[in-house]
């Protein structure tokens, strides 16, 4: 199978999740790297046992690796807070994108999106966007 199936084929599988533990270890392989990540978000919430492995990649060289780790996390939502110190860690990274994708990592673990919206509401406008909950309030810089 070539790397770039791989969020095909998984997502695909009956339940997804029974992907998970495959793709925790792919995030090991510097070839599948990238794509396991991508994989572990569209699988959702049902890829919350990958959490620390996603904290993990989140430090990766690659920058898509990075950006596909902090989507993973935000396609979790509220179940992946534990990676809030790595996220705000993230909200430092030379990649604007990557950025991006940590400050909306923090805002769906926050508030995740409603059934049939395209996301939650912005989180540039709340006056404290990654802090919001009392724990990553705790572990926040601002």
């Amino acid at each position: 199978m070539q790397s770039r199936n791989l969020a095909e084929h998984s997502s695909q599988l009956s339940p997804p999740s029974r992907a998970v533990p495959a793709l925790i270890a792919a995030l090991g392989d510097a070839k599948l790297r990238r794509f396991a990540a991508e994989s572990l978000a569209l699988i959702g919430p049902a890829a919350a046992e990958a959490l620390p492995a996603l904290n993990a990649a989140l430090g990766d060289a690659d920058q898509n690796v990075r950006l596909n780790a902090a989507e993973a996390l935000a396609q979790i939502g509220p179940a992946a807070e534990e990676a809030g110190p790595a996220l705000m860690a993230a909200l430092g990274d030379a990649d604007g994108d990557v950025r991006a994708n940590a400050v909306k990592a923090l805002s769906w673990i926050e508030r995740p999106p409603l059934p049939g919206s395209s996301g939650p509401p912005d989180p540039m406008r709340a006056p404290s966007h990654c802090c919001r909950s009392a724990r990553l309030r705790r572990q926040c810089q601002h």
